[in-house]
């Protein structure tokens, strides 16, 4: 019993039941069902602190720890929780069975991994926005909403503009003379080399990896395209798409909207916390995410047919 108050005092981990049964019958016969209690801020004393990364599992992402097996002289290592063979990274391959690292230590089950201190980075927001409106107030409520949000946004903030309907525009904000955009098909799905392609924008090259450079004319400081910005959103008009409104919705492309939003972030801001503020009119009729035919005809869908599997446009 000593043992098992030194292990619960070492992990901060307590179980309903110290051994885990071996057949499912002993498993049936369990009066009390397993359970652990863990408390992740718990005081402990000698706590062993590692000044790196830890090794993660390449399917799963849980660390290296004393349950995992190693194999073949030592040259790689088997995750115990989803059984993926994993390779020691080179900085690994002087261990050996007599000269293990602390991870696989018996006694090191519970450690922590010291890491340098990441660099601040300046909250980022881009706003998506619908221009699919039904109503012709929307729009400008809309407008008049998103202006007042810009004065309450620090002015050292990051923030980007993107809008949609038939097709998906992202802005340049960094381009003062006038109103420029780079358009994409909101009937089609786009790769985030393709989107990285078309925007040609590619990761910043300062030191903390979240500032942005000069070929990132999308997403900017507030203080530096307030002003453009705001003269953007004061002259937003409603989706140029012609249609009947009395057979057909309108065409909007938000699948594609949110995955080029995504693909900027990722090749502009990688590793980084970011915002992405969706402004959405009705459902998906066009392109990827699409949840309901343009036709009128059509009834969009609820839970009831997604339960019977009856609903359209499911993959």
């Amino acid at each position: 019993m000593d043992y098992l108050y030194q292990a619960e005092d070492k992990d901060a981990v307590r179980f309903s039941w110290n051994l885990w049964p071996s057949s499912r019958i002993d498993y049936k016969k369990l009066v009390a069902p397993l359970a652990c209690m863990y408390t992740p801020l718990k005081k402990t004393t000698n706590l062993l602190q590692m000044q790196y990364n830890p090794v993660t599992c390449s399917r799963c992402f849980a660390y290296l720890n004393p349950y995992c097996q190693m194999e073949q002289g030592c040259k790689f290592w088997s995750c115990p929780f989803c059984t993926q063979r994993n390779a020691f990274p080179p900085s690994y391959q002087g261990i050996s069975e007599a000269h293990l690292p602390a991870e696989l230590l018996p006694d090191c089950t519970t450690i922590e991994y010291v890491q340098a201190p990441l660099t601040p980075v300046n909250p980022v927001f881009l706003f998506v926005l619908d221009t699919t409106m039904s109503h012709a107030k929307e729009l400008p409520g809309l407008v008049e909403g998103l202006l007042r949000a810009l004065d309450a946004v620090p002015k050292d903030a990051l923030v980007g503009l993107i809008t949609y309907g038939a097709t998906v525009q992202v802005y340049e904000l960094s381009y003062p003379w006038m109103t420029k955009t780079v358009c994409f098909d909101g009937s089609r799905d786009y790769t985030p080399q393709e989107v990285q392609k078309f925007l040609n924008v590619g990761m910043p090259t300062s030191n903390g990896g979240a500032t942005p450079s000069a070929a990132n004319p999308f997403i900017l400081p507030l203080k530096d395209v307030e002003v453009q910005l705001s003269a953007i959103l004061e002259e937003l008009q409603p989706d140029p798409q012609t249609f009947n409104t009395r057979e057909q919705r309108a065409a909007r492309a938000t699948g594609v909207a949110l995955s080029v939003a995504l693909s900027l972030l990722q090749w502009t801001f990688p590793n980084t916390g970011a915002r992405v503020l969706l402004m959405s009119g009705g459902p998906v009729t066009i392109g990827p995410g699409m949840i309901v035919d343009r036709s009128l005809k059509e009834d969009i869908r609820s839970h009831h047919h997604l339960r019977k599997e009856t609903a359209k446009h499911v993959v």
